[in-house]
């Protein structure tokens, strides 16, 4: 058997003494060697194959150098923004000679403040939690009592975490909705997953002043059935967004703007839309949301709005290891998506006031009973 690497291996092989080696592997305030001396550090650890041993940190109250990244809701662990986020943030962590662990919570509180005790008795001394996760009031608190501390990422509003990094969709999300109902001419709709986000559908109602709420949520909006529980959720949501697609074109068949709550259940309903002869970018206008990369590199426009959370990992570390108290909101993008005109090439176009064409009468909306040629034909 090896004999395993220790501090002394690695001093030797980088020509400096054990105590500057251990300070750089446990990111101690007290190194003050340079980025490339760090970065050449631990490079020989991993190639020597170094481990820390946390064990011996905790039995002698050392720091254990462990972050912990935790998913409020397990179906979210398939959203592509997510799964980006957390091989990123693991990424960026191991440069820094961190060690992660990684857990989805359930709808259970007790058994979530549980896992979260688990941790902490494992010696993790970050946390970072995507989401409002159920017992969150009960979470944060714990971890503050223990000397832990604790970085809440979220979209919108967020609860009294006493740290957070938020982005919001406060601008984005009206210009979209402000750009499909302009090139829809007002015979728009909104299909969503079981509530409206924080915003949203105040920003569809700035777009119709002339109708009451119950008339924007009745005309211009439709809630999709998703099954929650479900494996994967860019499946059940692609799945969601081609039958509520075709059970609200069978009642409104003018509808000439979709605008769905994430890209999924775009491209589902882009497919329904296809399928019923409809020329997406042409005389269908197509939105989602989270722009994944099906929809980046997508054949057909398809508008959306992107978080950005990878772009901001150095500030989720930087936020993070400090430990420093923070509350921090960021906007997020919009891509707005057209065909080049006299082509079949897509482009992103930069946002801009559009004027909304006349807007159809609404009971043309709600009750037509014409229909839309099907001839099988897709475009996507």
């Amino acid at each position: 058997m090896n004999k395993p690497c220790s501090l002394k291996d690695i001093a030797a092989e980088c020509g400096l003494s054990i105590s500057t080696v251990s300070q750089i592997l446990k990111n101690s305030k007290r190194d003050y060697s340079s980025q490339a001396t760090r970065k050449r550090v631990r490079e020989t650890a991993r190639r020597l194959g170094y481990r820390t041993n946390y064990g011996y940190r905790l039995m002698r109250g050392q720091r254990t150098m462990t972050v912990a990244i935790l998913l409020s809701q397990e179906q979210y662990r398939t959203r592509e923004y997510f799964q980006m986020l957390l091989v990123e943030l693991m990424r960026e962590f191991n440069t820094r000679n961190y060690a992660t662990f990684f857990h989805a919570f359930r709808y259970d509180r007790e058994e979530n403040l549980n896992v979260v005790r688990d941790l902490l008795a494992r010696g993790v001394e970050y946390f970072i939690s995507f989401g409002t996760p159920v017992g969150w009031e009960l979470i944060d608190p714990e971890i503050e009592s223990r000397g832990g501390f604790q970085l809440a990422l979220g979209s919108g509003v967020t609860p009294a975490y006493r740290n957070t990094i938020t982005v919001t969709d406060l601008k984005s999300f009206p210009t979209l909705v402000h750009y499909m109902v302009g090139k829809s001419c007002g015979q728009f709709c909104y299909l969503h997953n079981n509530y409206f986000s924080g915003g949203h559908l105040e920003a569809i109602e700035a777009e119709f002043p002339e109708d009451t709420r119950g008339e924007v949520v009745r005309y211009h909006t439709f809630q999709c059935e998703i099954d929650t529980a479900a494996g994967n959720f860019a499946s059940e949501a692609f799945r969601a967004g081609f039958e509520g697609t075709e059970r609200w074109l069978a009642k409104h068949p003018s509808t000439r703007g979709f605008l769905y709550s994430s890209d999924p259940f775009a491209l589902g309903g882009a497919i329904c839309l296809s399928r019923h002869g409809f020329k997406i970018g042409e005389d269908v206008f197509v939105g989602g949301y989270d722009n994944d990369t099906a929809v980046r590199t997508a054949t057909i426009p398809i508008s959306s709005i992107s978080l950005d959370w990878v772009k901001h990992i150095p500030l989720i570390v930087e936020k993070t290891l400090a430990a420093q108290p923070c509350r921090i909101e960021l906007e997020s993008t919009v891509h707005l998506r057209e065909y080049r005109p006299g082509t079949r090439e897509v482009r992103e176009i930069e946002p801009e006031t559009f004027t909304l064409g006349a807007k159809a009468d609404r009971k043309t909306l709600a009750e037509d009973n014409g229909q839309h040629e099907i001839n099988g034909s897709a475009n996507f």
